[in-house]
C-alpha cells in the first residue's frame, strides 16, 4: 500500500493544529468576529459556519466540521473553515476590490494562483461565459457589474470574492479575474484566499458537470 503523500502528511498536520487552536477560542467571541452563530446544549456545543451559501458544524471541543447532513468534510475544507474561525479579526468590509497581488505575499505568488485559479477559471467557461452565472447563483452567488460576466460569491459570512470574465474576440483571447475585497487580510491568510478560490472552482466544476 502507498504511503500518503507529502500533501496530505500536510494537510493532517495543518487540520491537527487548528482543532488544537479552535478548541481554546472564547466561543462568543468568535460569534461576534465570523458571523458563525454559537449554539450550547447539554448534549453539544458548535458553531453553525456558512460557507458558500451552505451550513457546516464545529464542534467544540475538538473542531470535528460536518456538513449539513453531519458527514464529515474533506480535510481540505476542514481546514479552510478553522482558519477563518481562529484567523478573524472583525474588520469591516472595505468596500474595494482588489486583486491576488496587493494580498500580502501576492506578487510572489501570483504565477501559481493565476495556473491555479485564474487559467482553470477562464478554460471552464469561455466558450459559454453567462454558464458562471448560472453557475454561481447554485452556491448563493450574485451578479455583478464586472467584466462581460461577473458574480460576487459568499464565501463566508465576511469574506465575498468576485470571478469575472472577458469573453475575448479575434484580437483578445478570453480572459479571466478574481477580486478581493480590499480587507480579505483580516480573514484569510494569502495562501488561504488561494484555497478559497480553488473551493469555489471545484463546487462550480461539479455544476457544470451536472449540466
Amino acid at each position: 500500500m502507498a504511503g500518503k503523500s507529502t500533501r496530505e502528511e500536510a494537510l493532517e498536520l495543518a487540520y491537527a493544529r487548528a482543532r488544537k487552536e479552535v478548541s481554546g477560542l472564547e466561543p462568543l467571541r468568535v460569534e461576534t468576529r465570523t458571523g458563525a452563530l454559537w449554539h450550547e446544549s447539554d448534549e453539544r456545543k458548535y458553531w453553525v459556519l456558512e460557507f458558500l451559501g451552505q451550513p457546516y458544524s464545529v464542534s467544540m471541543p475538538g473542531g470535528d466540521v460536518r456538513d449539513r447532513n453531519g458527514t464529515r468534510v474533506p480535510l481540505v475544507r476542514s481546514v479552510l473553515l478553522l482558519h477563518y474561525l481562529i484567523g478573524a479579526e472583525d474588520a469591516a468590509p472595505g468596500g474595494d476590490w482588489i486583486d491576488f497581488r496587493q494580498l500580502p505575499g501576492g506578487v510572489a505568488y501570483y504565477p501559481v494562483f493565476r495556473g491555479r485559479v485564474i487559467s482553470r477559471l477562464t478554460r471552464m467557461f469561455q466558450a459559454e461565459p453567462p454558464l458562471l452565472i448560472d453557475t454561481g447563483r447554485r452556491l448563493g452567488g450574485e451578479s455583478i457589474e464586472l467584466g462581460d460576466v461577473g458574480v460576487k460569491f459568499p464565501v463566508f459570512p465576511k469574506v465575498s470574492i468576485v470571478f469575472a470574465l472577458w469573453s475575448g474576440d479575434e484580437e483578445l483571447a478570453p480572459e479571466g479575474a478574481v477580486l478581493f475585497d480590499e480587507n480579505v487580510s483580516a480573514y484569510l491568510s494569502t495562501e488561504d484566499a488561494i484555497v478559497a478560490c480553488e473551493e469555489i472552482l471545484g463546487a462550480l466544476s461539479a455544476y457544470v458537470k451536472r449540466l
